[in-house]
């Protein structure tokens, strides 16, 4: 997201730039500045170094993805969300409104208490026991009432409305997952290019 954004703004730069040279009366840059842009360093936010997703949600607070745990900001203060056991937060995404959390060992979303503070529900008990012994959730995914997390050699599909999981396992690995338009595309190492519909998937690409 944050790759398209810039994009999209150095290409609307560029056109600006073009489109003024090309006037017969140009605009005139009267004021050479900076853009706004605030560095917060960990000993500010107060959490470790590496950040490994981020997400915006409809409110505007920013939520980050990091190995101490999962942070909050809305533009003036820091805050830090506890997970089971300090797990590290790899991925994250929105659907519906409800952020949903992929750490190391651990899955959830984030749900306001009785104060109405979000906290971390944990749905890892839905998935199958003989599964639940995974790694990092390196990316997550959101389309059609459906998250997909993927871990190196699992791709875990959680039904939302079911309340429940489907694991398809793949021995020589998961790249990246991508969604677009409501598609979820995942690399399927020794397989191709794949995209999901829920739990159907389809070849894009073969491997071969």
């Amino acid at each position: 997201m944050l790759r398209t954004f810039f994009g999209s703004l150095l290409i609307y730069c560029f056109w600006l730039n073009i489109n003024c040279i090309g006037q017969s009366n140009p605009i005139q840059i009267t004021e050479i500045g900076t853009p706004f842009i605030d560095v917060y360093p960990p000993e500010q936010y107060g959490a470790h170094s590496q950040n490994w997703d981020i997400i915006q949600d409809v409110d505007g607070l920013m939520y980050f993805a990091n190995t101490s745990g999962l942070l909050i900001f809305d533009g003036y203060t820091w805050r830090k969300i506890n997970n089971p056991n300090g797990n590290t937060v790899r991925s994250l995404c929105m659907c519906d409104g409800r952020i949903y959390v992929g750490m190391t060992g651990e899955v959830g979303y984030l749900e306001p208490n009785d104060q109405g503070l979000l906290g971390f529900v944990s749905i890892k008990n839905r998935i199958p026991e003989k599964d639940q012994n995974f790694k990092a959730l390196f990316t997550a995914k959101c389309a059609d009432g459906y998250v997909y997390f993927q871990s190196s050699y699992d791709l875990f599909i959680y039904n939302i409305s079911k309340d429940e999981f489907t694991i398809e396992h793949n021995a020589a690995g998961y790249l990246d997952l991508i969604e677009e338009e409501s598609t979820i595309y995942v690399w399927k190492s020794g397989d191709g290019l794949r995209a999901f519909d829920g739990y159907a998937s389809r070849m894009v690409l073969s491997d071969e």
